[in-house]
């Protein structure tokens, strides 16, 4: 399943962030400390950790990985970003969410290969590795995929079965710089 977050559902689940959150609409000013501009932005990963919990309920028990993305996300952006402070907040909402989608669909696959990028890639006739089960109902399949995400585990010295966060996200950076030598 293809996390994205759906832009016409307005639903909100309650979600309450580890840090106090203050809901400031309107613009930064980006004069003054950086502290205040962090605080002033911090609703939108609050609001958008409520919204995708909302859409997807079992990632309930991700919400606060998901909030401290969306903190990095607004600190970089404060931190290096040129942006006026009517259009920060936008910048932070869009770069908020595709960060959260990619950490989501990552937590349904050690490839991690349903991407955002996906879809351009498919309009664009450029076809990316997919996993699919090596058994299925009525047929065995023959994947490369699968075979490649076992093979680089047990190079690494990883159980399929027990990893980590850390581990599949190595795993994932491993197999990405394999499969760009290859190309």
């Amino acid at each position: 399943m293809l996390i994205r977050l759906d832009p016409k559902n307005r639903g909100m689940y309650r979600y309450e962030p580890p840090i106090e959150v203050v809901k400031t609409f309107g613009d930064i000013d980006r004069e003054a400390p950086i502290d205040d501009q962090i605080a002033d932005l911090l609703w939108i990963p609050a609001s958008l950790v409520c919204r995708f919990v909302f859409q997807f309920p079992f990632l309930r028990s991700e919400a606060d990985e998901l909030f401290s993305i969306g903190v990095m996300v607004v600190v970089d952006k404060v931190n290096n970003s040129d942006a006026p402070g009517h259009v920060i907040g936008a910048h932070v909402n869009l770069k908020t969410q595709v960060k959260m989608e990619e950490y989501a669909n990552s937590l349904n696959s050690i490839a991690g290969p349903t991407t955002r990028t996906r879809y351009e890639k498919i309009k664009g006739g450029i076809l990316t590795p997919t996993h699919c089960r090596l058994t299925s109902e009525d047929r065995v399949v023959d994947d490369e995929t699968e075979l490649l995400v076992r093979d680089a585990a047990e190079h690494l010295g990883y159980d399929l079965n027990n990893m980590t966060l850390n581990q599949k996200r190595k795993l994932a950076d491993t197999l990405e710089v394999e499969w760009r030598k290859r190309k």
